[in-house]
């Protein structure tokens, strides 16, 4: 059976969702596309906020540290996708777009759910 999902004109790639082992960061690579991101989980009583920041943690790998989400009990993530890479398909440039979300177990582990979408695309070299 083959199965496709959109949403808002956009083609869902991949969707999941992953409990960190022993709150060990989550990388999540997409091999097809020769990129990934890793999702760092950082519990700091010096910040105040719950927030995510952003890096890049090499030349294929987006890196992500979602910092203080125990503070909210009701998760917390994006609240719209954001825009990681593009893809080259058949000389049309598609960009690709994540969106996170990031649940605490009360086991103390993360639960992290991620939907990664391919948006339309533009004619290119």
């Amino acid at each position: 059976m083959s199965v496709r999902i959109t949403s808002g004109g956009k083609e869902v790639i991949d969707s999941g969702s992953v409990a960190s082992f022993d709150s060990n960061p989550i990388l999540i690579e997409l091999q097809d596309y020769g990129i990934g991101f890793e999702v760092q989980f950082i519990e700091n009583p010096d910040i105040p906020e719950i927030k995510i920041t952003s890096g890049v943690k090499d030349e294929r790998t987006l890196s992500y540290q979602v910092i203080n989400s125990r503070k909210s009990q009701l998760g917390f993530g994006w609240t719209t996708p954001r825009e990681i890479a593009f893809t080259t398909e058949n000389k049309i440039k598609r960009p690709i777009f994540l969106n996170i979300r990031v649940d605490c177990m009360p086991q103390g582990d993360y639960l992290l759910s991620y939907t990664l979408y391919k948006g339309g695309g533009t004619v290119g070299t």
